[in-house]
Parts: C-alpha cells; sequence; structure tokens
C-alpha cells in the first residue's frame, strides 16, 4: 500500500475532506509472496488517520474488492490497480493530484518497487517519500522525468514500543476518536485456533488476489 499525501491544511477547517483541499493517494499492489502478503494484512492506519491530519483528497490506489472498504475509511478518490503497471498507476494519481504531490507513504513495497510513489511526486518540488521498507535506495532509472527539485526519502518504523512518548497519547486518544465518529475502525474476520493449513490458505489469498480484508487468529 501506498500513502501518497500532497500537503497539509495549514489550519483546522470544518470540512477536512472538502475537494478544494489538498489530495493524498493511498496504493495497494498485489503481494507476491506470503511475506509480502502478511505486510500486506496490516489495518491501513495511514488512510484512517490521515481526516484528523486534516489532509483534503485522499487517493487510493487499491484492488477492485478493497474500493469500497478505502472510501468507508476515508479516501477522496480510488484508482483501481488492477492489470496496470507501476507508470499507469502513477499517471493515473497525477491525473487527480496534478503536479503538487508532496508526501508519499509506501508500507509494502521493497526498493525497486518503490519509484511508483516516487514517479507520483511533485516534479517542480521536492517531495518525501516514507516507507516501512527502508533497504536500499530508489531505482531512480525507472522515473519517467527527472526531479528537478529532487526527493527526500524518510524510513518509518512502525512500532509503538520504539517511541513511547509519541505512541502512548495516541492510542490513548483512539478510543475516543472512535466513539465520536472521528475514525473508523477496520473490519476483520478471525481464524479460530493456530491452525497452519487455513493461515497459508488465507495468505495464498492475498497471492492470487482472491483474498481481501483482514484477518485475526484467536488462540
Amino acid at each position: 500500500m501506498f500513502l501518497l499525501t500532497e500537503k497539509l491544511n495549514p489550519r483546522p477547517t470544518t470540512t477536512p475532506r472538502d475537494s478544494r483541499s489538498p489530495p493524498c493517494w493511498t496504493s495497494g499492489t498485489r503481494p507476491r509472496s506470503r511475506r509480502a502478503s502478511r505486510t500486506r494484512s496490516s489495518p491501513p492506519s495511514p488512510l484512517i488517520l490521515s481526516p484528523l491530519a486534516r489532509i483534503g483528497r485522499i487517493v487510493v490506489v487499491a484492488g477492485t474488492k478493497s474500493a469500497e472498504e478505502a472510501k468507508d475509511l476515508g479516501a477522496t478518490h480510488v484508482v483501481d490497480r488492477t492489470g496496470k503497471s507501476g507508470r499507469e498507476i502513477a499517471a493515473e494519481v497525477r491525473v487527480i493530484v496534478g503536479d503538487e504531490l508532496l508526501y508519499a507513504l509506501d508500507t509494502i513495497n521493497p526498493p525497486e518497487s518503490q519509484w511508483i510513489g516516487v514517479e507520483a511526486l511533485s516534479n517542480s518540488q521536492t517531495g518525501k517519500l516514507a516507507r516501512l521498507i527502508p533497504r536500499g535506495v530508489v531505482d531512480e532509472s525507472q522515473l519517467s522525468v527527472k526531479k528537478g527539485a529532487g526527493f527526500e526519502t524518510v524510513n518509518v518504523m512502525g512500532v509503538s514500543t520504539a517511541r513511547p512518548a509519541t505512541a502512548g497519547p495516541l492510542w490513548n486518544r483512539v478510543p475516543g476518536w472512535v466513539a465520536q465518529g472521528k475514525i473508523t475502525p477496520t473490519g476483520f474476520q478471525v481464524l479460530r485456533g493456530l491452525d497452519v493449513d487455513a493461515v497459508n490458505k488465507v495468505l495464498d489469498g492475498y497471492s492470487s488476489g482472491a483474498e481481501t480484508g483482514h484477518w485475526q487468529v484467536h488462540l
């Protein structure tokens, strides 16, 4: 999944998802291995929290089966990635956001595919790519146009215990945000017991595209 954001509104607004507000993009790529499938099954918390951060247009790139959930969680635009190349996906995002995209969050792709998010970033302004897989460097040779103003790569570690001073207050506020309807929890399905075959069936479903959504294993 990618989450690409153009910029934040300078001050709070009563209409954080107004069409005049800056855009944001979330994109998903189909997992090609069980390891990738485990990553893909993590909740799309950046998408859920984007409206709270006063991000305007939120563009999600995902499979057809995930489109409705993305809209329910706050996406204002959804680009269907089915059967499309990375360059085609980035081009569709740029149709929506123009050359104003300043922030990108990639939560699944390895460095060799992270250029897709950079491709959608602004060519005339310095953008940022945040990534959860911080290995190697982005392959800039894949870009159709050199980023004249450059871009910055920011490595993100999604582990709450690593930043307790920041994560603690955040998690303390989550129940209140849910109760107030400011954020919407994701739906999930449950596997009862540690059944290896059942778990592998779900992971294989992610790889083939037959499975979407989020699963929990209850022992």
